[in-house]
């Protein structure tokens, strides 16, 4: 945190927006969009300060040394809307000071000047900002279907128009998966501007591969089969399932790439999800299979791309032989697998070869926080962020012409509280990446057993709006 007073959780009371600590004898408290320090965002900022007063007096706000705002404070509270007009890139010096009278006599006049909050603040660097989760639905004749209007109206709600396309359930809703996409493909191109502004991202685990443990021998083989997978998907041997896995994934590839040929500007590709994950073995892990499928999807239309999820680790591997056994049929180098950039030096041997790497557009970089497992993230602390600094300093050296995006779990988890996955956003905003991946899954029309979650999802939905607006076109290649 740079100057002014640090503001924790518990310390500031959470509303829309975060209170500011303040020192207790200045007798006022005002509200900030942030927990303690300033951000500008964008040009021609506009930023509301509201608060509490003790006594009559004036609140005197200064940007670099210049005063530009002022409000009287009137039945115990103030408010005003602060245009700071367009900076360059900070820092810039924000003062607030209060000002009481203390007239004692027509004789005496004075005044008390109180500096309340002094600090150089910065503006911060346009952010490209994306959404991944829930995509809403609704219910046509006993049929679920993709919403295409919700799913406009939150673009344009939030201001963004780049969207990972995504079912609650994408494993088994396969046929509401795609037909969604059809669907909203269909009605982008007949009505033409109305979409123009969108763009998705098909987020998807392709061919759905599973560990071994998720394939169980069956009790009464049918028709020659002897296995089946969580997904009822049956093999006569263990090994088939790879097969299996791989004409799948190229089977929904070659449909997402159809559809982004009918509307490329639309369906812009495909995010993989976990890709370097053990259960990849079958899919993602097998890179000549993965180089396939690039060449696969570009055949069809040649500016499909291709992003994927990698892990940053605030705490060293568990199994390290695991780990280098998962990666073993593409390692060029030795990797510190007490590192949190471990998972992205090994992403860095996979793109080695000039193909592979030509494939890969984008790298969305996850941390899970300290002491997480499989569903249960954690809530950042200063160490998680500083290994995601590190992360994204290394991704960001590693790949140069690489888009580097760093998510942000901010629902859907019942580990973290409301306050921490806004703290968890604002620590994802000190990590130094240009791009943010909000992990942002709206309840309705899927259950949650999270307690007040489709509360909490508009407190967050609301907070993001006031917190990071945007005034520039987003997500524009």
């Amino acid at each position: 945190m740079e100057g002014g007073y640090a503001c924790r959780f518990g310390a500031c009371a959470l509303a829309l927006v975060l209170s500011a600590c303040v020192p207790e004898d200045a007798k006022v408290q005002f509200d900030l969009p942030t927990k303690g320090s300033l951000f500008i965002e964008g040009l021609d900022a506009q930023i509301p300060i509201s608060g509490i007063c003790s006594h009559k007096g004036v609140l005197l706000f200064y940007l670099d040394g210049q005063a530009k705002a002022e409000s009287r404070c009137q039945d115990g509270k103030f408010s005003m809307d602060l245009s700071v007009g367009s900076l360059t890139k900070g820092p810039h010096q924000i003062q607030f000071r209060y000002i009481t009278s203390n007239k004692v006599s027509q004789s005496d006049p004075r005044t008390e000047e109180r500096l309340i909050f002094k600090q150089d603040a910065r503006v911060a660097e346009p952010k490209e900002l994306s959404f991944i989760g829930n995509n809403p639905v609704q219910t046509i004749e006993d049929k679920t279907e993709l919403d295409p209007e919700a799913l406009l109206k939150l673009s344009q709600d939030f201001q963004m128009n780049h969207f990972n396309y995504s079912f609650y359930n994408k494993g088994a809703d396969r046929k509401i998966f795609i037909r969604g996409l059809e669907n909203l493909v269909e009605e982008s191109l007949s009505k033409g501007d109305h979409f123009s502004d969108l763009k998705l991202m098909v987020d998807d685990s392709l061919g759905r591969p599973v560990p071994s443990g998720d394939i169980q021998p069956l009790k009464t083989p049918e028709n020659g089969m002897n296995f089946q997978d969580r997904y009822g998907r049956l093999a006569k041997d263990k090994s088939d399932f790879k097969k299996i896995a791989q004409a799948e994934a190229l089977e929904m590839l070659r449909k997402i790439a159809l559809l982004s040929q009918r509307n490329p500007r639309l369906i812009q590709g495909i995010h993989e999800d976990d890709f370097l994950a053990n259960r990849k073995a079958a899919t993602m892990l097998d890179r000549e299979f993965f180089k396939s499928l690039c060449r696969e999807a570009r055949s069809i239309q040649p500016n499909f791309k291709f992003a994927v999820t990698v892990y940053c680790f605030p705490e060293p591997s568990a199994d390290p032989a695991r780990e280098r056994k998962v990666f073993s049929s593409f390692l060029r180098s030795e990797i510190d697998y007490s590192k949190p950039t471990r998972q992205i030096h090994a992403l860095f041997d996979y793109m080695s070869d000039e193909e592979t790497a030509a494939c890969v557009d984008e790298i969305a970089i996850y941390n899970q926080g300290a002491g997480a497992s499989p569903g249960a993230m954690q809530a950042w602390k200063d160490s998680d962020l500083a290994a995601s600094k590190e992360c994204t300093s290394f991704a960001q050296s590693a790949f140069p012409d690489k888009k580097i995006t760093h998510g942000v779990y901010l629902t859907a988890y019942a580990t973290l509280s409301l306050e921490q996955r806004i703290s968890n956003l604002e620590y994802a905003l000190e990590t130094g990446s240009k791009s943010l991946l909000f992990f942002y899954t709206p309840s309705k029309p899927y259950k949650s057993d999270v307690p007040f979650e489709e509360e909490n999802n508009k407190i967050v939905a609301d907070y993001l709006q006031k917190r990071l607006p945007v005034k520039f076109e987003l997500a524009v290649e």
